[in-house]
């Protein structure tokens, strides 16, 4: 008796994911043999409460080390700029800095950023003051930023809204995420050595081929979802012809390097191609027409998946004749899932911004509270300009109303 077994094609597929950096790895500042004697600013990066968490470790001190003298400062600008008359200030008056803190997406990076900028271009000794919330970020950070072994200490989240006595309970008390003394680790961070950086750079841990090996399309389905490559809607997957066909949509190399995008500051830049941007749109299932739009999009380098803890989507406005040339829809309906190149757009955004930056993880790279459903496809549709009231969008952006 013959049996024949019927096995599943093969299929080969693009791989999703951007370049990811170089990190450069940077020498941390010589420690303290003892804070006695020294002056330690606190440094407040003015994050809401952030310096009645600082007054408390500054009132530790007094308590606990007299023989220390604190310089609680803040910051001339908001957390995101950089301060170097306040950190040349810390350098030519003082011995070490406590920085924080670090309790908001965008802040905490921020905090780990300025210590190893004063670490490693200043020389003073810097500890990073945190909430546990953000551990994996500013770790990442510290790593992205050459300088892995820099201390960063952590108290529990939330600091503002906490009354005194909850904050000194904060900073007399114990680390949630390592169980050791708060205090004694920063003490500790100031004046214990740290291991020097190896010399040279350090490649990013995860690499990124251009092709997946060949496998069943069930198979290749689960394992993008098990990548994290997806938005857990189905996709269609970029096969090489599939990819090829999106190409067709634009004229530049298919290795030109279009952009470099990060989910928020401080977290290195991952670079990404035409066909990579390609890739994504195929998995987005947006028309090879489309593409141009697409690739305008992933060119401005402004992620639709950013890592802000107020849980912000973003919207795309498509202005000019293209509108028309792809069947954008300005009208009823424009917002809705009643419109293919719409919806296969802002979906494709989504994919690339994930993908492209080296992924949109809860807890690591995606700190956004509970989201936003708008981040699917972001909200995509063309404007109205033959009837609209206003000034068209690219003439408001400077262009000649003809543009």
């Amino acid at each position: 008796m013959l049996t024949t077994v019927k096995t599943e094609p093969l299929l080969t597929v693009h791989n999703p994911v951007g370049y990811p950096p170089t990190i450069s790895r940077r020498q941390p500042a010589a420690r303290l043999s003892s804070l006695d004697g020294k002056t330690v600013y606190l440094v407040d990066t003015k994050f809401d409460d952030s310096v009645e968490l600082l007054r408390q470790v500054q009132a530790w001190f007094a308590r606990r080390m007299p023989g220390v003298r604190t310089e609680l400062r803040q910051m001339a600008s908001y957390y995101g700029k950089d301060d170097p008359d306040l950190w040349d200030g810390i350098r030519s008056q003082g011995h070490a800095a406590i920085i924080g803190v670090g309790h908001c997406s965008t802040c905490a990076p921020a905090v780990t950023t300025h210590a190893i900028t004063l670490e490693t271009r200043y020389g003073v000794p810097t500890v990073a003051l945190h909430t546990d919330k953000f551990v994996k970020v500013v770790q990442s950070v510290g790593r992205m930023g050459g300088l892995q072994q820099l201390p960063q200490v952590f108290v529990p989240q939330p600091v503002m809204g906490k009354t005194e006595a909850e904050l000194r309970a904060y900073v007399e008390g114990l680390d949630p995420h390592t169980g050791k003394s708060v205090m004694q680790e920063v003490v500790d961070g100031l004046t214990q050595g740290l291991a020097a950086s190896l010399a040279g750079t350090e490649p990013y841990a995860r690499t990124t081929p251009r092709l997946e090996a060949p496998d069943t399309e069930d198979h290749l389905r689960a394992a993008f979802e098990r990548q994290g490559w997806t938005d857990f809607l189905p996709i269609v997957l970029p096969t090489e012809a599939r990819v090829a066909a999106m190409l067709a949509g634009t004229r530049r190399r298919p290795d030109e390097v279009v952009g470099r995008m990060q989910p928020t500051p401080n977290r290195g830049l991952w670079e990404y191609t035409v066909e990579k941007v390609a890739v994504n749109a195929v998995m987005a299932g947006a028309r090879p027409e489309y593409f141009p739009v697409i690739l305008a999009l992933a060119s401005t380098g402004i992620t639709a998946r950013g890592s802000t803890s107020s849980s912000a989507s973003v919207m795309t406005v498509v202005n000019g004749p293209i509108r028309h040339q792809i069947g954008m829809n300005c009208g009823i309906g424009a917002m809705g899932p009643y419109n293919a190149a719409n919806a296969t757009i802002g979906r494709a955004y989504s994919l690339l911004s994930q993908n492209l930056q080296g992924g949109s993880v809860p807890g690591e790279t995606f700190m956004g509270s509970l989201g936003n459903n708008y981040t699917y496809n972001g909200i995509t549709f063309a404007e109205n300009e033959e009837r609209s009231p206003w000034e068209p969008l690219h003439v408001q952006k400077g262009f000649a109303a003809g543009d």
